[in-house]
């Protein structure tokens, strides 16, 4: 059970810390990771599209073998919400893995936007 909450709460973590830095302000007060991500900017999520990108499955028709970041983040948007809640619910499924390549596209492309900062003195 605390791997699909801790899980959801640093993929939120990770998209608020991006609103923070796009905004230079409070991120959206919302657990939706969809709303998050569509309230990124344009640039942000098109490298994180670019970052994690929708595989195609085998078989035209059927879905694909990897969701690409927005649909992972949609199949999954209320996971912190239910699984806190879980008492509530009669039955609960999660899909960590495609949440768990989400954050790492999330975690990689933010360290990659942010600039060195250089020690003085050293």
């Amino acid at each position: 059970m605390a791997v699909p909450i801790l899980l959801s709460l640093a993929t939120e973590i990770g998209l608020k810390a991006w609103q923070c830095k796009e905004r230079a302000g409070l991120p959206d007060q919302t657990h939706d990771f969809l709303k998050l991500f569509d309230g990124l900017a344009e640039t942000t999520r098109r490298r994180l599209e670019e970052k994690m990108p929708e595989v195609p499955g085998p078989v035209a028709g059927l879905p694909p073998y990897c969701p690409g970041i927005r649909e992972a983040l949609c199949q999954n948007r209320n996971l912190f919400v239910d699984w806190r809640y879980a008492h509530e619910h009669h039955a609960l499924f999660a899909e960590t893995g495609v949440l768990k390549a989400a954050l790492t596209a999330i975690v990689e492309s933010y360290f990659v936007s942010v600039p060195e900062r250089r020690v003085s003195g050293s």
